[in-house]
């Protein structure tokens, strides 16, 4: 009886808990389903407001491309008409004539150039302009025409100052070398002293020396000058000889360019030459007193040389501002013998003395020659270099 009893109670007590467990998961499946929903809902909203916020998004830029592509429009229109009214005051104050305007205003439609005030007011932009003009446009005219079109830009270049280099900056084209500019040119190896006559827009004119190698010098000949300008240095230039202007002037045309390497610092180009030289001391007082040659020759070693001067060391110690005879050989092809020079420069070594000797009493043709021989040993170290593939320092 006992055990039944209990069998009962203990099933009572099993369907209670069944029934607790029931009504406690009824109680839950609403509340997971109002929460799924309350989910579902939210995941909704935000899903709107992103595809909201990247629409307002696209839209702010879409806005703002409109607007600054109206504002640059009204930028490059602004920049334009002040352009324009620059061009306009400047070459009325310039007194440009109406063919040279006319002129400008071909080399900017060719060259497509928006701001025709840039052509005179930017020489990098006019350069740039005029060349491309030139070898696209005016090489193809008749010869007339081309000479009209070039006596014009040569006008404005003057006109626009574009003929000379501003104030302590670099020459960037050969159009910028002033007239009157003392240059050495060298036509195959023949060396001698000129100037600049003439610069126009077709080439550099310079008058040659009076009596001239028609072998070397003919039109298309390669030509190389070089010239000295304060602060630059001392600029060299390879071209070729455009044309030869007959009598009176008998002149040497030489072809434009605007490859020019950067100066070299020192007003004479120099040779590097450590070889054996001679010399005998003179007494720095001369000129002033008499004194006599001293009659000892001393030898030491030519360390490089110019048409302008040397670098000799020595152990001799000389005085300050003596002067020498110099004897000495260039190569295998230059002998300078009883070459005059003067002490500048006295520097202490370890070893010996370095002195820098400038040449004085320089005739033309001793000058000639011992630019000559400066070409020659440089030519023959780039040769060197060339086949041991150095790179020249």
């Amino acid at each position: 009886m006992m055990g039944v009893l209990h069998s009962k109670s203990g099933s009572s007590l099993l369907l209670k808990s069944f029934v607790l467990i029931c009504v406690c998961i009824g109680n839950a499946v609403p509340a997971l389903y109002d929460d799924v929903a309350k989910g579902l809902q939210t995941a909704t909203i935000t899903r709107f407001q992103t595809m909201l916020l990247g629409s307002s998004i696209v839209f702010l830029i879409f806005v703002s491309i409109i607007v600054f592509l109206i504002r640059k429009r009204q930028f490059i229109k602004r920049e334009k008409r002040h352009s324009i009214e620059k061009f306009i005051e400047l070459t009325e104050k310039r007194s440009f004539t109406d063919d040279e305007i006319v002129q400008l205003k071909q080399v900017a439609l060719y060259n497509k150039i928006v701001l025709l005030g840039e052509l005179v007011v930017n020489r990098e932009v006019f350069n740039a302009a005029v060349e491309t003009y030139i070898t696209d446009v005016v090489k193809k005219l008749d010869p007339v025409k081309v000479q009209s079109v070039f006596s014009r830009l040569t006008a404005i270049r003057k006109k626009n100052g574009f003929n000379q280099p501003l104030p302590f900056s670099p020459i960037t084209t050969t159009k910028e070398i002033p007239v009157n500019t003392k240059i050495i040119v060298q036509l195959g190896k023949k060396v001698f002293r000129s100037a600049v006559v003439e610069n126009v827009e077709q080439y550099l004119l310079v008058l040659p020396q009076p009596v001239i190698d028609h072998d070397v010098c003919h039109e298309n000949a390669p030509a190389v000058y070089s010239f000295f300008r304060k602060p630059d240095g001392h600029y060299k230039i390879r071209t070729r000889i455009e044309r030869l202007l007959p009598e009176p002037m008998q002149a040497i045309g030489l072809g434009h360019t605007a490859k020019i390497k950067e100066a070299i610092k020192r007003k004479h180009q120099r040779a590097n030459l450590h070889s054996l030289c001679k010399f005998e001391i003179i007494d720095k007082d001369f000129f002033t007193k008499g004194a006599s040659v001293e009659g000892s020759t001393f030898t030491g070693t030519l360390l490089n040389f110019s048409e302008g001067g040397m670098r000799l060391a020595t152990v001799q110690n000389i005085d300050m501002d003596s002067y020498l005879k110099v004897s000495f050989r260039a190569g295998e092809k230059y002998m300078f013998e009883n070459i005059k020079g003067k002490i500048l420069k006295k520097i202490k070594t370890s070893k010996d003395y370095v002195y820098h000797v400038q040449f004085i009493g320089i005739g033309e043709e001793l000058y000639k020659k011992l630019a000559m021989s400066v070409e020659y040993l440089n030519r023959l170290e780039t040769i060197r270099l060339k086949r041991n593939k150095i790179r020249p320092k």
